[in-house]
């Protein structure tokens, strides 16, 4: 979660402004992930709810709770490699002169965690080491 934010933070940086995404609402969905996961741990040493254990019972009103923040979590995971994926194409469409689309191929890369971000990481780290625009005009000036 850490990774991502940092990642992104550097990456809307760098776009700036370029872009309809928003940094703010990226935040605010890995702000309430971290408090739900951080309280479902905290409290109630994780739940699990399933039809084999026919456990419906055990947590009473909470699965109304639980439930649809297990969807949001979902949708915010899905949000964040999405919002990733998005500005690493957009900036090196822009940086490199990249014709092809590959937001749909970094999703899936980025989805797969462990490996994906093997193939990702040097993509990211070579749009980091590239100046920022107003940093190359100063220093050409």
């Amino acid at each position: 979660m850490i990774w991502v934010l940092k990642v992104n933070e550097e990456l809307y940086y760098r776009i700036q402004g370029r872009t309809g995404h928003s940094l703010t609402l990226l935040q605010t969905f890995l702000i309430i992930t971290f408090c739900y996961i951080s309280v479902i741990m905290l409290f109630t040493n994780g739940y699990s709810i399933s039809t084999e254990k026919d456990n419906y019972d055990e947590y009473g009103w909470l699965v109304w709770v639980y439930v649809p923040f297990t969807f949001f979590i979902s949708g915010s995971y899905v949000y964040a490699l999405y919002f990733t994926a998005s500005l690493v194409n957009q900036l090196e469409r822009e940086l490199f002169d990249i014709k092809e689309d590959n937001s749909l191929l970094l999703l899936g890369a980025l989805f797969f965690f462990p490996i994906g971000i093997w193939w990702i990481q040097p993509r990211i780290n070579r749009i980091l080491e590239t100046p920022i625009l107003e940093e190359a005009e100063e220093t050409s000036t």
